[in-house]
């Protein structure tokens, strides 16, 4: 059994030569959505956010994990203590928890946006390897193509919210799939 240990800050934690006794409560602490007394508002993350917070996590340091939390959880310091100091200052505990509430929440919208999203893959896409040279333009190809169908700049689509380009996408994806079944049922 794991013995009970000291609540730290976050910037105590990262300056640890050993983590490993605070590691062990990452994954088995429940997700919570509060930060520095705050709450996420997930009904307002835009696309761009959401991106955003996939690449941070695929190569998360303390710099770039302090942004996000700051700006998700709309973290505000004021003359005497800045957000970043409330950022340090807050309980690694808490942290580990609104971190894993970020990653499940993550991991969901993904698992729907692949169900909406997938079509069967085209033949000759594969052959050229068009998918492979698409890939890492996906996020901005999605909003191009958006904006070209609204007269929008992709940008201004990047700042929707997640839901409604999400919708925007899984609609083309259907009509588009319709419109491949019925070519070749011609």
């Amino acid at each position: 059994m794991q013995e009970s240990i000291e609540d730290i800050s976050i910037i105590d934690y990262f300056n640890l030569l050993d983590t490993s006794k605070y590691d062990f409560y990452i994954d088995i602490l429940k997700e919570e959505n509060r930060f520095c007394g705050n709450v996420f508002n997930v009904a307002n993350l835009t696309f761009n956010e959401f991106k955003y917070m996939i690449s941070v996590f695929n190569d998360p340091n303390l710099d770039n994990l302090k942004e996000l939390f700051i700006h998700l959880f709309r973290i505000r310091g004021d003359f005497s203590v800045s957000s970043e100091k409330l950022f340090y200052n807050e309980s690694i505990f808490q942290f580990f928890k609104a971190k894993n509430f970020i990653i499940n929440m993550m991991r969901e919208k993904l698992k729907v946006e692949e169900k909406l999203l997938y079509s069967e893959p085209d033949t000759k896409m594969i052959e050229i390897g068009g998918y492979d040279m698409m890939r890492p333009f996906s996020t901005m190809l999605a909003k191009v193509n958006i904006g070209k169908q609204f007269g929008v700049d992709p940008e201004i689509v990047g700042n929707w919210k997640y839901t409604k380009v999400l919708n925007i996408l899984a609609t083309n994806n259907v009509v588009s799939e319709v419109q491949r079944i019925y070519s070749n049922a011609k």
